[in-house]
């Protein structure tokens, strides 16, 4: 038995779009929660100014509710007291002039501050901050808490790009635990590990222990990620792949970011707002009980009955399940499990073909593990250039992904407002990918569109926004909504098109690698955002348009792929088995008296 076969079992017997797969994907999909992008919120970054004296606090209040002529609000508040402000929008106070507050805390005397002509000296908030939130942030973040303003501040964008970090170990480490274990035991692995380190980040006492506890939930989480991607196309035949891995992304990219959207709406605290994603992670526990391993792994490894128990259950449910939903007359009794096996070539359990499979796992596999568990063999003269060329596709485009995703806090909108719409847009997105693959045979053509039709809507809004200036960003909005929509559909393509350049016994290193040394380019993206307001609003973009032109580029390097297993010939249709390999399999036939429902 080899893959070709168990593409056959699926298309033929098993059905590669049943309730089983279906089922399998939902689940997995809603165990991994938006951890990533909770840094939209968490890292909100506020107006903020030195705290003064308290009874210099209170005289400010008492001013302003008496007189609002005085027009104390935090810009005037920080100018008055310490140095001009050289920014004209944002409002970023750290020093105080060394004066005796406490004993000019008339308006009139206030004022010749301002005026003051002689340099006056000038002391770090000795009090603490003051913070004001936009109409449109999220109010309760990291930033408020431990004061991760001044000279802390560059800790914000840190810990963004340290997530990355994680990332890349998650990729890494998941490519090869998904090769070395299996893909099962690494999900649910880590999975759990996942839901303990989201409950432990509720907890943080100081933003260093934040900072780790997220390094470690991102290895977790690229790590489970990493091995269901490849679990996801495993399941199914490359027909049908689209299909299933468009429902993955619809919850992925969809779901799970309007559920913390919304959950952002009614929660003004951080803490709370992860609490919302240990309750999603905790759906891992119900997959103890429903996920498979992936059939391809356990035939690579000569686990033939164990891959046929795999197949069986999930012909099994998707019989059940389609026997239900049929008319009485039109239903067929199931298969039994010797009978199952019998028809896709897997022989009795006798003891002879027990020492048969263990002979040719100890002298026809041993070859093949010297170096089955290396990453070495990607970087060998025939796989090396493919390796680099995917490493830079895939950099490309997350920090497109990425920084696109947290530019979302720069619009002049409310940020869950602007989550929400951009995750809609990413489900159109997700049947764009699925209606193109489904119509495609082949994988980069399709890719390379989706990349034209990106460069161009970023580019227009990137221009529009650079020169035009708008007052709203309700232009912005739209065009970053369609942008969205495009990424969704590439994002999906590439994790299907970049797999399928490699040998299955190298996939889950070969995405593993590569997205996982694509993660050293994305640190760069909240500097990149931070550009919006130190140079020009829109300014980050043009440079997202400039990385989507790259990657087109980098594609046409690239060969191209149909998602079959290399050097088969065969037609995979419902209920047709015809290939090279039916001398083990035996004929199976749409007329056959006793098939499985189709």
């Amino acid at each position: 038995m080899d893959d070709p076969k168990v593409d056959e079992a699926l298309a033929g017997i098993v059905q590669p779009a049943g309730f089983w797969q279906f089922i399998v994907v939902i689940l997995a999909t809603l165990t991994i929660p938006g951890a990533a992008i909770i840094s939209v919120f968490n890292n909100s970054f506020p107006k903020h100014r030195c705290r003064l004296e308290p009874q210099v606090e209170a005289w400010l209040l008492n001013t302003s509710s008496t007189s609002p002529a005085a027009g104390w609000d935090i810009r005037s508040i920080a100018e008055v007291f310490g140095p001009k402000l050289s920014h004209p929008s944002s409002v970023s106070a750290c020093e105080l002039y060394t004066v005796d507050r406490l004993q000019n805390t008339t308006l009139e005397r206030l004022l010749l501050y301002q005026n003051q002509t002689l340099p006056l000296e000038r002391q770090k908030c000795p009090f603490g901050f003051v913070y004001e939130y936009d109409w449109h942030q999220f109010p309760g973040g990291l930033v408020k808490e431990w004061d991760l303003v001044c000279d802390r501040a560059w800790e914000v964008p840190f810990n963004e790009s340290i997530y990355m970090l994680g990332m890349l170990i998650g990729f890494l480490v998941g490519g090869w635990f998904g090769d070395r274990f299996g893909r099962r035991p690494v999900i649910l692995a880590s999975g759990v590990v996942d839901f303990i380190l989201e409950l432990l980040i509720c907890f943080s006492v100081n933003h260093t222990q934040y900072i780790i506890l997220r390094i470690l939930v991102a290895v977790c989480s690229t790590t489970r990620f990493s091995a269901l991607t490849v679990l996801i196309t495993e399941i199914t035949t490359a027909k049908y792949r689209s299909l299933i891995s468009a429902v993955s992304s619809i919850i992925q990219m969809s779901f799970q970011r309007i559920f913390l959207a919304v959950v952002a709406l009614y929660v003004t605290n951080w803490r709370w707002l992860n609490a919302s994603l240990v309750l999603t992670n905790s759906l891992i526990f119900i997959l103890f009980f429903i996920l498979p391993e992936s059939p391809k792994w356990l035939v690579a490894r000569a686990r033939y009955r164990d891959a046929g128990d795999v197949l069986y259950r999930g012909y099994r449910m998707n019989a059940r399940v389609k026997s239900i939903l049929s008319p009485v007359s039109n239903r067929s009794p199931l298969l039994s499990k010797n009978e199952f096996f019998a028809l896709i070539g897997i022989p009795d359990a006798s003891a002879k073909d027990k020492l048969d499979e263990e002979h040719a796992v100890m002298s026809g596999h041993s070859a093949k593990r010297i170096g089955k568990f290396s990453i070495f063999p990607l970087f060998n003269r025939s796989m090396a250039v493919t390796t680099f060329l995917c490493t830079i596709l895939i950099a490309g485009h997350i920090t497109c992904v990425f920084g696109l995703a947290f530019y979302s806090a720069n619009i002049r909108f409310y940020t869950s407002y602007v989550l929400i719409i951009n995750a809609l847009s990413s489900i159109p997105g997700s049947l764009l990918f699925a209606g193109l693959y489904r119509c495609f045979r082949f994988r980069k053509r399709p890719l390379l569109v989706i990349y034209l039709v990106t460069a161009a809507v970023l580019w227009i809004a990137a221009l529009y926004t650079l020169i035009l200036q708008p007052k709203n960003d309700i232009v912005l909005n739209v065009l970053m909504a369609v942008v969205t929509m495009t990424l969704a559909a590439g994002s999906r393509m590439v994790f299907v098109y970049v797999p399928e350049l490699y040998s299955p016994v190298y996939r889950n290193r070969g995405l593993g690698v590569c997205a996982g040394l694509a993660r050293l380019g994305v640190f760069w993206f909240p500097l990149i955002n931070r550009l919006d307001s130190s140079v020009r609003h829109g300014f980050p973009l043009t440079i997202y348009a400039g990385l989507i032109t790259i990657q087109m580029i980098v594609l046409c390097f690239l060969r191209d792929t149909n998602g079959e297993a290399p050097g088969t010939e065969r037609t995979l249709n419902c209920g047709t088995w015809s290939s090279q390999h039916t001398g083990s399999l035996g004929t199976f036939r749409a007329s056959k008296p006793r098939e499985a429902p189709a």
